[in-house]
């Protein structure tokens, strides 16, 4: 993966990138929290590899700053979503073409990635992977497109309910979970049992996603071959409009 350095809101920013070789790709944002030794978590270099293996575009997250910058502990969830858009914008600089775009949140930052899913539209769809108990307020969630997908320890109290029950009510989209029964991630345990449940729906939503894309295709062409000849077209009359009453 590449190291990538780009200006934040506050100062410059850092991700790791990994090209697709397919140009269609869809492009993964992962975000998780930044760890204090700086090493990536099991779990998630073993979705990077899934991702991967599924030929998928990624670029990888931290919240990292490069700069000496302290952030006051009241205002890091509001500048963590001035990062990610920060992120966005990069991306869509970049890749400018209307790429499908996914974004998977882990542990503490599903917060933010819920956040940002409601904000912008572009992106199709998100995982919460193993979002916090302490995730209460969900007034923030707006009506959306976004499919979505809840991963979670199926031992732990189950505070998934909740959140599913507030997307629904508050969202236009649909909401799956998966509980994983033998995985543990204090002690990152059985963190393969990810591994086929996650394939099969990142294959799903992949089939989906190229359905869409070439439903819209099939009918741009079917608006060109009903367009009317040259020649009827110009013996269309348009009278001008010289006066609107709005009283």
């Amino acid at each position: 993966m590449t190291d990538i350095i780009f200006k934040g809101p506050t100062s410059k920013l850092s991700g790791k990138y990994y090209k697709s070789n397919n140009s269609s790709a869809p492009i993964v944002l992962i975000l998780y929290p930044e760890s204090k030794d700086e090493t990536i978590p099991p779990i998630i270099d073993l979705v990077i590899s899934i991702l991967k293996k599924n030929n998928l575009s990624i670029f990888v997250f931290n919240f990292k700053r490069i700069s000496d910058k302290i952030i006051d502990p009241m205002q890091k969830k509001e500048e963590e979503v001035l990062d990610v858009i920060a992120v966005l914008n990069w991306i869509n600089e970049k890749y400018n073409e209307g790429k499908i775009l996914w974004l998977f949140s882990f542990f503490s930052a599903c917060w933010t990635g819920l956040q940002i899913v409601m904000r912008r539209p572009e992106i199709s769809d998100y995982i919460l992977f193993f979002p916090p108990q302490k995730i209460k307020d969900f007034s923030f969630i707006v009506p959306c497109s976004a499919a979505g997908l809840i991963v979670y320890e199926s031992n732990l109290p189950n505070f998934v309910d909740e959140i599913v029950e507030k997307l629904l009510n508050k969202s236009d989209s649909k909401v799956e979970v998966i509980p994983l029964e033998n995985l543990n991630m204090e002690k990152s345990e059985n963190i393969n049992e990810i591994t086929e449940p996650l394939e099969t729906y990142i294959k799903k939503r992949l089939t989906e996603d190229c359905g869409k894309i070439k439903k819209i295709k099939r009918d741009r062409r079917r608006r060109k071959k009903k367009k009317k000849p040259l020649d009827e077209e110009k013996s269309i009359h348009v009278v001008p409009i010289k006066y609107l009453d709005f009283d």
